[in-house]
């Protein structure tokens, strides 16, 4: 990953979006210095309060993690140990940070698994003798329950039906209104996105390639790429129509292209992108954007620069724009209250002549 920086504030949730392979999961390795041995961070800093986590030693890493940061990985709802109780994994992460003994790590215990819903009862329970939102439930109650500034979630909502992800997603809201805690969330939903955070980052090939808020965003994307995933998101509202695709993958963050990295992919490349990497810069007042056919004007307003195949396409207008925006907000709502979304005229028609 190259030139990544952003700010998180308290109470502020900042939404990271990309494809699986874009590197959202190893820049929340980089943030918490858990990357592989074989990793190397060559330049940069990561400042919580002031303090720079990449320059500290180990002994003060294991103070800041889990106490002042913390992090719900991936599949975070498997990664809860199989032989010990849920009341135990939780009294041992108070134990590792505070001075107190285990019954008040416990009763702490039990006041969090009644706050994100699970209940004091499950203390003695096992992580197998829970369903699969329960789970996902106590790992975030593991990661606040040391009331850290700044929580990473990684994918939060993953391999969970459609009603428990939105169970979850309404935790995370009351979780950061009540506790003021600053959250990075990493998805590839951007219902998810558009539901929760206050800044989106459209991340690709390990570069931050468009920063916003959200609304802005979702009104007047720039990046040819993000145009691409919020083309390729179905409006449950719009007619039906085939979904729109982006052909190929990610590049291999190991080898990246010369140039932009979504050059091979996108359909306005001209020579500029394949030999410069274009710098992220604000064309207007909190939109960065990072392509070569995006300027901004003395007047704090972004347009678009002609390039030799021409100018590139705003994905709609700022009206039907705002609109996707509530559709793509709502599409998790419909799902959540059992809309099923009206059957065609000729499945109608023959339901009649039956």
């Amino acid at each position: 990953m190259q030139d990544v920086t952003f700010d998180v504030g308290r109470g502020e949730i900042v939404g990271i979006a990309g494809e699986s392979g874009s590197g959202k999961s190893s820049l929340a390795l980089t943030l918490l210095r858990l990357l592989p041995r074989y990793a190397v961070v060559e330049r940069g800093r990561v400042l919580l309060d002031g303090e720079d986590l990449l320059a500290m030693g180990e002994d003060d890493l294991r103070r800041i993690r889990g106490a002042k940061m913390s992090y719900v990985p991936q599949a975070s709802m498997n990664a809860l140990d199989p032989v010990f109780t849920v009341g135990d994994q939780l009294a041992e992460a108070v134990l590792a940070h505070r001075d107190v003994g285990r019954e008040e790590a416990l009763r702490a215990a039990a006041e969090l698994l009644d706050e994100v819903g699970v209940g004091r009862d499950r203390l003695g329970s096992y992580p197998h003798e829970l369903s699969g939102g329960q789970r996902q439930r106590v790992a975030i109650a593991m990661a606040l329950i040391n009331s850290p500034e700044l929580v990473i979630l990684d994918e939060p909502t993953t391999a969970l039906d459609v009603i428990v992800q939105a169970q979850i997603l309404r935790l995370l809201e009351d979780l950061r209104a009540r506790h003021n805690m600053g959250m990075i969330l990493i998805t590839h939903d951007l219902s998810v996105i558009a539901e929760l955070a206050d800044t989106v980052i459209i991340y690709y090939g390990g570069r931050v390639v468009e920063r916003a808020p959200a609304v802005e965003l979702y009104r007047n994307p720039l990046h040819p790429y993000t145009q691409a995933l919020l083309k390729a998101f179905p409006d449950v509202r719009a007619r039906r129509q085939r979904f729109s695709f982006l052909p190929g993958s990610p590049p291999n963050l190991a080898d990246p292209p010369p140039g932009c990295p979504f050059h091979p992919r996108c359909p306005y490349a001209f020579d500029r992108c394949r030999t410069e990497v274009p710098r992220l810069r604000e064309v207007s007042p909190g939109h960065w954007v990072a392509c070569h056919l995006v300027r901004g004007d003395a007047d704090g307003r972004a347009d678009l620069r002609e390039g030799p195949e021409g100018v590139l396409p705003v994905l709609q207008g700022a009206a039907e724009q705002d609109n996707r925006h509530q559709a793509i907000r709502e599409g998790g709502r419909r799902r959540e209250h059992g809309h099923r979304p009206r059957r065609g005229g000729r499945a109608r028609r023959r339901d009649r002549q039956r």
